[in-house]
């Protein structure tokens, strides 16, 4: 009864085909493939068609337009539920309940959910991936000069999230700790955010995003006992710092040296390829059954938890700091 209830507000709010869809979704029976199917691709009545160009009226239209991650995974959610495969961009939510429903959906449905993390396809990663081995320190950095583009939501979901799943990846293991900060700028909402992450491994990250700097920046740098890698994911270029095996470290300790002493670089070659084709042609080969698909749902669930624990850090700490800015001298 009360989802019936919701019909008009969130019509009022949201649009009409987010509302049906919503309704829909929390019915309690379990949604029609078929029916839900022909809902979203069918042509729409001409009075839902006029309905929907009437409301949300003028003055809440932004509403809609800032608020449109939720409908995405309203819709994402009914088109799991009619059995079709999706590839959802990141995040994969904007929260972890609806992150939970999407991955739910599909894994009842029996299809392939992929979410569009392309840094895992940047030519520089791929070339990457065969040296790396239990890192112990990862250090990422996106700078960006500002744009209006994103800017409606903070930059850890923005731009960050991107190195959040990279770096989760390359450690391969839970992380078990945030601690953050972060300040607007330019906007209401975080232009610059740094977190250090800590794995259950022992690793530890240090993650800086933002979007008001001069020059655009894209680095990620991973210390390892086997060597150092330094990535620049702008230019797909990379290099391997490999520790020499003829060498201790050691004996260098009581002494000034040089780093080609007791390493040898090794360029890092991967075959060319554009990330987001290749991020397309890699969620068409798991439709087809030929790999797994590359970044899961549940690795998208994973970012974005982290994300949020970010942000939340964030905003404990400046909490923190406006309490003792207002204390009397």
């Amino acid at each position: 009864m009360i989802r019936f209830l919701r019909l008009p507000i969130d019509t009022l709010l949201h649009g009409i085909s987010y509302a049906v869809l919503n309704c829909l979704i929390h019915s309690p029976t379990p949604l029609d493939e078929e029916q839900t199917w022909k809902l979203i691709t069918q042509p729409e009545p001409m009075w839902r068609r006029r309905l929907r160009e009437m409301y949300p009226p003028s003055f809440l239209r932004q509403i809609v337009l800032l608020g449109r991650q939720y409908q995405d995974a309203a819709l994402g959610i009914a088109i799991l539920a009619a059995g079709k495969h999706l590839f959802v961009e990141k995040p994969i939510a904007v929260t972890l309940e609806e992150a939970d429903d999407l991955v739910g959906a599909a894994e009842r449905a029996g299809v392939m959910l992929q979410v569009g993390h392309v840094e895992r396809f940047n030519r520089a990663v791929r070339a990457a991936w065969p040296h790396l081995a239990d890192p112990l320190f990862v250090q990422s950095d996106r700078l960006a000069p500002y744009t209006p583009r994103g800017a409606d939501v903070a930059v850890v979901l923005d731009l960050m999230i991107h190195d959040i799943d990279l770096v989760a990846t390359i450690v391969g293991s839970p992380v078990v700790d945030v601690s953050a900060v972060g300040v607007p700028v330019l906007t209401d909402t975080l232009d610059i955010a740094n977190a250090r992450l800590e794995f259950a491994s022992g690793a530890v990250a240090t993650i800086t995003a933002s979007r008001v700097s001069r020059d655009k920046t894209r680095k990620l740098r991973i210390f390892q006992r086997s060597g150092y890698v330094s990535l620049d994911l702008g230019t797909g270029a990379g290099m391997f710092f490999r520790m020499r095996a003829d060498v201790d470290p050691r004996d260098f300790a009581a002494q000034a040296t040089s780093l080609e002493q007791f390493v040898e670089p090794v360029p890092l070659f991967a075959p060319e390829g554009e990330p987001l084709r290749l991020e397309m042609d890699s969620f068409v080969a798991a439709i087809k059954g030929e790999q797994p698909v590359v970044v899961t749902g549940a690795a998208g669930r994973e970012a974005l938890s982290t994300a949020l624990r970010i942000v939340t850090d964030i905003d404990r700490h400046s909490t923190r700091l406006r309490g003792g800015a207002l204390r009397p001298a």
